[in-house]
């Protein structure tokens, strides 16, 4: 694959992820006691994940401002995964 005159280059990225999208999107308050918002174009799914990696809130979406109610979810981090025409955008928020 390379040597050590001429390495080769490996590029790791996560699949379905838009650069653009990433820098598009807008989740605040977060840290926040109960409610997020999402702004974003082109939203049409949320998903709110455990550290476990459970989905512990899915909505669908079918606007570019979104509020987030997570007022049944206890104190804590989560990851937030947003789902858009354009790929999927990966946020940790902080739920106090």
């Amino acid at each position: 694959i390379g040597t050590a005159s001429s390495p080769a280059t490996i590029h790791f990225g996560i699949l379905g992820m838009d650069e653009n999208a990433q820098l598009n999107a807008l989740v605040y308050p977060n840290p926040s006691n109960d409610v997020f918002n999402i702004r974003c174009v082109g939203v049409t799914k949320v998903e709110v994940l455990n550290l476990y990696g459970q989905v512990v809130v899915s909505k669908e979406v079918i606007c570019d401002n979104y509020q987030l109610e997570l007022s049944d979810c206890s104190a804590g981090t989560y990851m937030l995964r947003v789902f858009t025409d354009s790929g999927v955008i990966l946020k940790n928020i902080i739920k106090k």
